[in-house]
């Protein structure tokens, strides 16, 4: 037999993400829009970084690829495993306020 179970996943994360404006500008956002998502203001792209942050890059020790980004230093750092320099992101930095460790979850057969 074949038992389901439905499990609801609760956890917190919190980034502060620094962009420079100067870099990721009109410009810069319009021709990410145009091959990427229709981002077009800072908080947007802000937003989309601390999600990927949080999904799929969550408690590695540098920010990850971020596609359409490159790879954005992490707590002011660059990643030391990335030796190829254009590959690197100065103008975005993420800096881990916090990452939930004490994941809450809620478990139901169904």
């Amino acid at each position: 037999m074949i038992r389901k179970f439905e499990v609801e996943v609760v956890r917190t994360d919190k980034y502060v993400i620094e962009i420079d404006d100067e870099v990721i500008n009109e410009k810069w956002m319009d021709d990410f829009s145009q091959v990427f998502y229709d981002f077009y203001k800072l908080e947007e792209h802000a937003k989309h970084i601390a999600q990927f942050r949080a999904r799929f890059n969550n408690s590695r020790m540098d920010a990850g690829y971020i596609e359409g980004y490159g790879m954005p230093y992490l707590n002011g750092q660059k990643s030391i495993f990335e030796k190829n320099e254009s590959m690197h992101q100065p103008a975005i930095n993420i800096r881990v306020v916090s990452e939930d460790d004490d994941i809450e979850m809620d478990v139901t057969e169904i």
